[in-house]
């Protein structure tokens, strides 16, 4: 888009994932059909894994060390729906 400042994701996220390899292969098992899973047990786990669903200050990472800072959010952000 010419201008993304204005074009914001408009949906729920539960889970963040972060590798440092190309995972273009192993696309279906990741995204599980949709169903939600455990990244961290993978056979190619993420180097940085959130789950964004309990906390709206400090997210922790499960495989990392690189805690995230929730940014403008409050309690009714936290959504734990399962898709």
């Amino acid at each position: 888009a010419s201008n993304v400042h204005n074009n914001y994701f408009g949906g729920a996220i539960n889970q963040v994932a972060i590798w440092g390899t190309d995972e273009t292969a192993n696309l279906s098992t990741i995204y599980n059909s949709g169903a939600t899973q455990n990244l961290s047990l993978l056979t190619s786990a993420p180097t940085h894994y959130y789950e964004i669903e309990t906390s709206v200050t400090t997210i922790s990472d499960i495989e990392g060390n690189a805690d995230l800072t929730g940014y403008n959010f409050s309690n009714t952000d936290l959504v734990t729906d399962t898709p």
